[in-house]
């Protein structure tokens, strides 16, 4: 029952954000804000024991559905992404303490949108797969998207469009991003990467020839092409010393 634990902060947010979701026509705001108090107290717990479980100093990967990582989500848990995933339910406490004091009634859907931003959080701090990875931060934005614009009027409302623009912006350029990592490393989970990487140093000289795909990857050994901050020149073949002839006298 333990190997599962990794999913609860993933999944107890989503469950909490549509119960919330569902009472919210039949219920006023108390039992709202009780719900969502119980759901973040659980979340408390399930991060205090995921500390618990990572403080072993084992990397544990869980495989959703047991299906491979080339074909199915891959979630991984080590020390880092506990901690991180505790870090942002101490954080909730506070924005969900200062919600209640009265600004959760002019949002619309205030408390299952929380919950669900909180299921993307943790669910970027929990996946070991880059495609998952965006995902998740879709999930997150789309919720911060309803949290900023929801009761919002004039210029808060040119303010929230504005950021969503740009996050709209940076989503498009990240997967792009991911996409040229896929091609480069033919994988997409953090510990095949090492596997691949004598394979896409190789790749990398193939690919030296246009511009952009010169000095992208920065860790790799550059080409001798590639050592001009101009751009890719062909290398110049070294000079051999020309031999000299004695004169016959």
């Amino acid at each position: 029952m333990m190997q599962h634990l990794v999913l609860v902060p993933i999944l107890l947010p989503l469950l909490t954000g549509a119960i919330l979701l569902l009472l919210e026509r039949r219920h006023e705001v108390r039992v709202l804000r009780r719900g969502a108090w119980m759901g973040l107290s659980l979340l408390l717990l399930a991060s205090v024991a995921l500390v618990l479980r990572a403080d072993e100093g084992r990397v544990e990967a869980y495989l959703m559905g047991d299906w491979p990582s080339r074909l199915g989500i891959v979630l991984m848990l080590d020390r880092l992404s506990a901690l991180m995933v505790l870090t942002t339910t101490l954080l909730a406490i506070p924005a969900l303490l200062y919600a209640c004091a009265g600004w959760d009634r002019r949002a619309l859907h205030f408390h299952a949108l929380f919950q669900i931003q909180l299921a993307g959080l943790n669910g970027a701090f929990l996946t070991g797969d880059i495609f998952n990875l965006f995902v998740f931060f879709e999930v997150m934005l789309i919720a911060s998207y309803g949290l900023l614009l929801s009761g919002a009027r004039g210029e808060r409302i040119a303010a929230g469009m504005h950021y969503a623009v740009f996050n709209i912006a940076a989503s498009t350029l990240f997967l792009i991003a991911l996409g040229l990592i896929y091609g480069l490393l033919a994988r997409s989970t953090w510990p095949s990467w090492r596997c691949a990487w004598p394979k896409s140093r190789r790749r990398m000289r193939r690919w030296c020839g246009p511009r952009w795909a010169c000095c992208w990857w920065c860790s790799a050994p550059r080409p001798r092409c590639c050592r001009s901050t101009s751009g890719c020149r062909r290398p110049t073949p070294a000079r051999r010393p020309r031999s000299r002839r004695c004169s016959r006298s």
